[in-house]
């Protein structure tokens, strides 16, 4: 009897990491992946035929990837065959396979339906880094495609987009837990740095028979997000939701450490300067800032990677008029408490620095 193992987690939560270690152990994770970018530089390890139809699936229901809210997902007829027709090709060809792509967390309890064997891999991360790298990622894409009615645009537009998201699918992760409990280990990226031996976990709690692969040989802190910065939310209340779920999340995740020897170690969730915070200035004015720091960093790099041929003049205008506009807003922002730094001759960056950072 063929048994698949499924990597579930929000995006930005190091399912690609998860899934590589997986990889390399033995799993067979599919046959066409979707290929690596730059924020992913060691590849996403996601199965495009389940990733193209649990796009097909949330399209159908009117919706993207960036679901946030209680929007209940139906899952017609057709998509049902299509989910049990590639189970039963894979069970036909391998004893042992799985799959990985964020957006099963929406899905998994028809997954479990269909594959009654399967177990589930819950992977997840600190809200606060989620959210930074996911807002640094389309950003960069954002900028890039110069569409500012872009899906990528809306994590600046609709107020706590990403952390809805985060909470929305989180939740999903939750309900399924409680209600499949043997069927699921959770995994944090906190325990993956740390170096928790996750293959052979698996193998003493599921008896998969996986290679053992050191967590550490593949774990690259280059690839991750090192700053400290905050991230702001509209209201409090929103705080108080995700410090819940990650109250449950952590809780969860203390049996992995159990199960791998490890210490237990609940961590809170940060909030303040570093941490989930609302900022004193409007929040519309805080998010125009990110936007445009982030613009202005990601064309200063351009331009120094592209200045060693030549120094595009529409670049350079890009970078004046970002440059222009966030000296703008953190006037805007800073200038009934902090009036006195404008006087100070040393250039907006500043005040980048201290505001934004």
């Amino acid at each position: 009897m063929a048994v698949q193992v499924i990597v579930a987690g929000f995006h930005r939560s190091g399912t690609s990491l998860t899934a590589q270690i997986l990889h390399r152990a033995g799993l067979f994770l599919g046959d066409r992946m979707l290929s690596e970018h730059a924020s992913n530089p060691h590849g996403h390890f996601e199965d495009l035929e389940v990733l193209e139809l649990h796009e097909r699936i949330l399209a159908d229901n009117g919706l993207t990837w960036q679901v946030c809210g209680s929007s209940s997902l139906a899952i017609g007829e057709l998509h049902r065959r299509q989910m049990q027709d590639l189970a039963g090709r894979r069970n036909a060809e391998h004893r042992l396979w799985g799959f990985k792509d964020p957006r099963v967390c929406l899905f998994l309890e028809t997954w479990k339906e269909i594959l009654p064997e399967s177990k589930v891999l819950l992977v997840y991360r600190d809200p606060v880094r989620v959210c930074r790298s996911l807002h640094r990622r389309h950003a960069e894409h954002a900028i890039r495609g110069g569409d500012e009615t872009s899906l990528h645009y809306r994590f600046w537009k609709v107020p706590d987009l990403a952390l809805k998201m985060w909470l929305t699918y989180n939740r999903a992760l939750l309900r399924f837990a409680r209600t499949h409990r043997e069927d699921v280990l959770a995994v944090s990226m906190d325990m993956l740095r740390d170096g928790l031996p996750l293959v052979n976990v698996l193998n003493e709690r599921w008896e998969l028979g996986l290679h053992e692969v050191p967590t550490s040989g593949v774990f690259d802190a280059g690839a991750t997000a090192r700053d400290r910065e905050g991230h702001p939310v509209s209201n409090e209340d929103i705080i108080s939701e995700a410090a819940e779920v990650w109250e449950e999340l952590e809780e969860i995740g203390q049996r992995t450490r159990r199960l791998a020897g490890m210490p237990e170690a609940l961590h809170r969730l940060n909030v303040g300067d570093e941490g989930l915070y609302v900022p004193r200035e409007a929040y519309s004015h805080r998010m125009d800032a990110e936007f445009l720091s982030f613009k202005v960093r990601f064309l200063e790099e351009l331009l120094k990677q592209e200045g060693k041929r030549f120094v595009p003049l529409k670049r350079l205008s890009e970078l004046e008029a970002a440059e222009r506009d966030l000296k703008y807003i953190l006037h805007r922002m800073s200038r009934s408490r902090f009036a006195p730094l404008f006087r100070l001759k040393r250039g907006f960056r500043i005040l980048e620095k201290r505001y934004l950072s």
